[in-house]
């Protein structure tokens, strides 16, 4: 299935006891899964530089892929661990833990992890804090 620039699959890895939506941003980009009674998104870097993406596509994507995963076993909430913080009137910075992740500016969301790493979120959060910075 495609949303807008996306591509979405729903795949059964070895590694997963259920099935797990992946979002492809021409590669690989990010893995919604459901493995610990909550629905987790996993954001991997494409490369080692950033990432930019419009933030009303991407949650449209993950909105999408989030459809096909609403299974029974997904009964309970992750622990917030994101915060946000306000840099100035116009550009909000996202941190899990004390490691910055992401900006949002201009509806624009841009995501700088170095390759080779990836970030685990809670998606309900996640979603929370992207959908309220959409304008």
């Amino acid at each position: 299935m495609y949303i807008n620039e996306y591509e979405i699959l729903i795949a059964s890895p070895f590694d997963r006891e259920y099935l797990v939506a992946e979002i492809y941003h021409k590669l690989l980009f990010a893995e919604i899964n459901q493995e610990h009674g909550y629905l987790e998104i996993q954001i991997y870097p494409t490369s080692d530089q950033k990432f930019i993406v419009s933030l009303k596509e991407f949650v449209e994507a993950i909105n999408a892929a989030k459809k096909h995963l609403q299974a029974k076993h997904v009964y309970m909430t992750a622990m917030n661990n994101i915060t946000t913080l306000r840099k100035d009137s116009n550009k909000v910075c996202m941190l899990s833990g004390n490691i910055s992740f992401g900006t949002i500016s201009n509806n624009m969301l841009e995501i700088n992890i170095q390759k080779g790493n990836f970030l685990k979120l809670p998606l309900e959060n996640f979603l929370e804090i992207l959908n309220s910075y959409i304008m």
